[in-house]
């Protein structure tokens, strides 16, 4: 039976992940008590850790909690030591000798300038600039009215500025190197799916595209993330558009030689499919959209038992 630690940023109920303030009250930690009963059910022993000081090495941890049902309020019970099999990382575990999903490698590789430099191939015309004078020019380079610019170590829309170019404003506290990106016109959406802008994310575990996202912008707005207001659909593995579907797994053949749950974000232009960034630790989902959950709870969950 494989022992699996599912390492989080906190066992407290009032805070995060079991209580964020920027998405619907304790969704995500809603989800993350599904995922780990599913784990339970399909013949694991799994387990809440937290805290890099209570990892002895090896797979061991001088504390866990485990769970009996989902609830809005978890109800955390104190297990004791533990050593695991593997861990499943949502919440900054910092051990390197335990098999972890994902591996720091993979953690690496989604910083937005990592991902640029291995597959730049597959993204909107994109450069990185070391000062405001190469940004000034790298933007007026850019195709197009509208310009995006990134810091490489940002997430969850944060650190992001869209806008016409010569409208863009970067505040001057932003940290260099920086990226900066075509602007892929959405303006077409996605055929059966999406009118206007949009973000298609597709989870992917082991190799295995496990089910997607449809993540819409607030109107007038750009960002498609969660925590920005955006709206989020989960769609089943067959929903995902064929040809986006072949590009995430294309991208994912020169990341098959470590473990990995991560997620792909693409958006259509009149170009086609765009690779935008890659996500490390994608949000989980459970609340109000249960049917299609359990799918995408069932593809991670069968990595994990295989491994």
């Amino acid at each position: 039976m494989k022992t699996i630690a599912f390492f989080v940023r906190s066992i407290d109920p009032a805070k995060p992940p079991f209580l964020r303030s920027d998405i619907d009250s304790a969704d995500w930690g809603y989800a993350y008590q599904h995922y780990f009963l599913a784990l339970n059910a399909a013949g694991a022993k799994t387990y809440f850790v937290s805290g890099n000081d209570t990892y002895e090495g090896e797979g061991r941890f001088s504390k866990s909690w485990t769970i009996e049902k989902a609830l809005d309020v978890p109800e955390f019970h104190e297990s004791g030591p533990i050593k695991a099999d593997l861990v499943f990382e949502k919440g900054g575990f910092e051990g390197r000798d335990i098999l972890t999903v994902s591996d720091p490698k993979i953690r690496e590789i989604c910083n937005k300038a990592e991902t640029l430099r291995r597959f730049g191939a597959f993204q909107p015309k994109s450069v990185m600039v070391d000062n405001a004078t190469a940004l000034a020019e790298a933007v007026q380079a850019m195709p197009g009215e509208m310009v995006v610019v990134k810091n490489p170590a940002g997430s969850g829309g944060d650190q992001v500025y869209i806008a016409r170019k010569n409208e863009l404003k970067v505040p001057d506290t932003e940290k260099y190197p920086l990226l900066v990106q075509e602007f892929v016109d959405m303006s077409e959406g996605v055929p059966g799916l999406a009118k206007g802008p949009h973000d298609l994310r597709i989870l992917i575990a082991g190799g295995t595209v496990t089910g997607g996202m449809l993540r819409q912008p607030l109107e007038g707005r750009y960002h498609a993330n969660a925590g920005q207001g955006a709206s989020v659909e989960l769609l089943r593995k067959s929903q995902i558009p064929a040809e986006a579907a072949e590009l995430a797994l294309k991208i994912d053949e020169d990341l098959k030689q470590w473990p990995r749950f991560y997620a792909a974000d693409f958006a259509r232009g009149k170009q086609g499919w765009k690779l935008i960034e890659l996500n490390a630790k994608p949000g989980l989902f459970y609340r109000g959209v249960e049917d299609v959950a359990r799918e995408h709870i069932q593809g991670l969950v069968s990595y994990l038992i295989g491994l």
